[in-house]
């Protein structure tokens, strides 16, 4: 009994704590001036950003939602960092649309 009552409260907790935890990417899609970025998406973008892009990358790809412009620069960009960045955005972004694709 006192392991399920443990069990359950951290499992509580971490509910609870969701909205804390939103990553870059979470709170940028929400904040973004899209009709689609609903908390469902926003929220299954933020996860497979979670498990396919570094953690750094995190806050640079958040900014492609306010400013889209800032993703050309990096595709276009002769840095050698800024090209491999782009391949894992590429290999993100086709994942995306495939999982967090809305029903």
């Amino acid at each position: 009994m006192k392991r399920f009552l443990s069990g359950t409260l951290v499992f509580g907790a971490l509910i609870l704590a969701e909205p804390v935890l939103a990553g870059p990417i979470d709170r940028a899609c929400r904040q973004s001036a899209r009709a689609a970025a609903t908390s469902q998406l926003c929220g299954c973008l933020q996860s497979l950003a979670d498990t396919t892009l570094k953690r750094s990358d995190h806050r640079r790809v958040a900014r492609f939602f306010n400013k889209p412009d800032k993703a050309q620069k990096l595709r276009q960009s002769n840095r050698r960092r800024d090209a491999e960045l782009w391949q894992r955005y590429r290999g993100y972004a086709d994942l995306a649309e495939q999982v967090c694709r809305p029903a």
